[in-house]
């Protein structure tokens, strides 16, 4: 269904114009979940993503190296990726 515009001229009547309903386009990711990717920086994998302002952004799970002695904290090891920075392994 189109839309409708109403064009207002300072005298003249009003008008209709009416223009195509306007398509939007979403990219399908190039990656997806549980897929191994690697970056730089490291290795890992796709755990979720995310189309945001025209882009894909992946939630990556970076590969666990030996525990420290320390001990782990949290999420230290979840990375938040674009596209443009991820390659398949």
């Amino acid at each position: 269904m189109p839309y409708l515009h109403y064009c207002y001229s300072i005298g003249q009547p009003k008008k209709i114009v009416r223009s195509p309903p306007k398509r939007i386009s979403i990219k399908l990711p190039v990656f997806h979940q549980d897929q191994r990717v690697i970056f730089i920086g490291g290795s890992g994998i796709i755990r979720s993503c995310k189309s945001e302002a025209g882009t894909w952004n992946y939630l990556v799970e970076m590969a666990l190296g030996a525990q420290p002695v320390f001990g782990r904290v949290g999420a230290e090891t979840m990375l938040v990726l674009t596209e443009a920075d991820l390659e398949a392994v």
